[in-house]
């Protein structure tokens, strides 16, 4: 990675590191200024998680978000050198000037290795993210649930809302407007043209409204099982 482009991500991970050495100091610190050493704890009496298990929850969770955010910027910025790229092969070609033509082919390869580089990051870091956060979440409902607050059972005709969500955030981190890099697989459930238009979809998946992507997900879901999103479906 560049210099320049590194610079983003030291600030947040300065600001993790130091959330880290704060939990892990209040965590070592004796409770008050009492002088003698603190008498034995009723293991009957309960007490809620501790406090350094959610601050490394939540500095993983920042840490993904930030490497999510500069993998997007760069993406972004590979895409518009991309576009100027193929416009100056489209001017050569024009002009038939092979030796010219085989430099900026060359280029446009090294241009999506490099995209398809940081989708990678994105969606790594995006998963990291996710279980973060669904740890956390863990972490709040053990010490907040209750008998009669058990979660929905899944339907007999498919996934529970929590389980889509948890599709969805796998595969775009909930995004319904997204594309992939490659641009072939577009909104919140990844659909690629042909499995759109195989649910009764039409026109770009990204475009369509929430309800129809939910839609024609479940529609999926119905004909072909979870096999159709081959790495996130374990979450259906």
């Amino acid at each position: 990675m560049r210099f320049g482009q590194s610079r983003s991500i030291v600030a947040p991970i300065l600001l993790v590191l130091t959330v880290l050495a704060a939990g892990l100091a209040t965590a070592a610190a004796p409770g008050g200024a009492h002088p003698h050493p603190p008498t034995a704890v009723d293991d009957s009496a309960e007490s809620p998680e501790s406090p350094s298990q959610e601050i490394v929850l939540a500095a993983r969770f920042l840490l993904a978000e930030t490497t999510k955010a500069d993998a997007l910027e760069a993406v972004e910025r590979l895409r518009g050198t991309r576009a100027e790229v193929q416009m100056q092969l489209s001017a050569v070609e024009a002009d038939q000037d092979e030796t010219a033509a085989a430099k900026y082919q060359q280029r446009l390869d090294r241009l999506e290795r490099r995209l398809s580089y940081q989708w990678t990051r994105w969606r790594r870091a995006n998963r990291r993210a996710f279980l973060a956060k669904q740890a956390a979440g863990n972490l709040q409902n053990e010490t907040t649930k209750t008998d009669d607050a058990a979660s929905e059972p899944a339907p007999a005709d498919g996934p529970t809302p929590d389980q889509w969500e948890s599709l969805r955030q796998c595969e775009s981190g909930g995004n319904y407007q997204i594309v992939s890099a490659n641009g072939l697989y577009y909104g919140a459930y990844q659909f690629s043209l042909g499995t759109w238009a195989s649910v009764g979809g039409s026109g770009n998946p990204a475009e369509a409204t929430v309800a129809e992507q939910d839609r024609r997900a479940q529609i999926l879901f119905s004909q072909r099982g979870s096999s159709p999103w081959p790495h996130c479906g374990r979450y259906l």
